[in-house]
This record gives C-alpha cells, structure tokens and sequence, in this order.
C-alpha cells in the first residue's frame, strides 16, 4: 500500500510540473513514460485515486481534461493527516552528474503529511547565512519538493557550477538564471541556463532547538 501511494504521489507531481511547464495537462501515456508506468490502466487507476480524493477533476472522455485541486479546496482526510512521512536528508549534488545524491543520505526526517503535502521530498541542511532575511539559518532543515522546474520567487534548491548545492530565490528565468540571496551582504548570482540545475523548490523549513 505505501509502494502504491508513492506512485500515486509521484503521479500527481508530474501532472502539476508537466501543466506547469507547458501550459496544459499531460495525457495518459505521457504520465506513464513520466513516471515509469507502461500499462495505461495503471495511471488510469492512480488519477481515479486522486479523483476520488478530490486531489483532481478529469474528464475521461477528453486526452488531456486534467485539473489539480487546490488544497484550500479538497484538504486532506484524517488519515492524510496523520500520516508520518520519512523525509531523506540529503549530503550533497552528486558532481558532473546534474542529480542529487539520494545514496549519500545522512538521515531521516519523520514529519507530518499535514507539514509536507504530497509529492517526492528531500531535506538539507542549511549552511551559511546567504538566507537569513528570509527566516533561514544556519543549521536549519529546509525542506524541499523535487522538481525540475520553479516559477521566479520560488525558494529553490539548485546545482551551479563549481558548488554541491545552493539555496537561494529564483528572481530570473530564461536564457539566463538569477539566483538570489536573502542577505544584503551577497549579490545575485547569474548564470546561463544550461549551468543550472534545478532540484526542488523549499515548501518547509524545520528548526531544532537544542
């Protein structure tokens, strides 16, 4: 059962990142190639789970009548709720390789399905002070939602050359990326956009007082 909902999670995470980028939702066989299914009926069974959770509205006889429900609108049941979700804690960016190092992790995080949402995470612990006008310090945990892509203001965490990885605001999208710190003591960082690899966007900071 738990396998089942991670691939119901990793389901509805491509749905929203794929209409993210591209405007319009994905069809069944692009759900499947993107998730690793290769039955249609599979995907069919994973979005008639969402629906019934009121995490989408579809219409079977349209391709691609995908809609994702906002939380404000379906939350989740008392089980979702009292769900304990095992977040990694991640050491670093494996380098050359342009994917974060799942096989490095230093530990777990066990938190809330009501603090993380759904969708595939990982956590990092913060280094340095590049964040601090922001509430993040250093040592805290931030976690983080894999996906590829963010939208500018997002906290994000990115792979930029000659560095593991970085936390910082995406303030520039396009030919070229800007990464900005929230301390006036640091300038942005610019680089093209084949330089920059996006692996999560921060949904959660977790602090731990000694």
């Amino acid at each position: 059962m738990a396998h089942s909902h991670k691939k119901r999670d990793e389901v509805l995470q491509f749905v929203n990142q794929f209409q993210s980028a591209k405007g319009y939702p994905p069809t069944v066989r692009e759900i499947g190639e993107g998730v690793g299914l290769a039955s249609p009926s599979s995907v069919q069974a994973h979005l008639k789970s969402l629906e019934r959770d009121g995490m989408i509205e579809r219409d079977p006889s349209k391709p691609r009548a995908l809609k994702i429900q906002s939380s404000e609108s379906h939350p989740m049941t008392e089980t979702q709720l009292s769900e304990t979700v095992r977040v990694p804690i991640l050491g670093r960016v494996a380098a050359g390789v342009g994917v974060l190092a799942y096989e490095d992790k230093e530990g777990e995080l066990d938190l809330s399905r009501s603090i993380v949402g759904f969708g595939e995470h990982f956590a990092l612990q913060v280094r340095g002070d590049s964040m601090v006008e922001m509430g993040i310090y250093e040592d805290d945990y931030v976690i983080a939602r894999s996906q590829k892509s963010a939208e500018r203001g997002d906290i994000v965490v990115a792979g930029i050359p000659d560095d593991e990885a970085t936390i910082k605001v995406l303030t520039k999208v396009g030919e070229y990326i800007e990464l900005t710190p929230a301390n006036e003591r640091y300038l942005p960082m610019s680089f093209h956009h084949s330089e920059v690899e996006i692996f999560g966007k921060v949904t959660t900071l977790v602090r731990k007082f000694s």
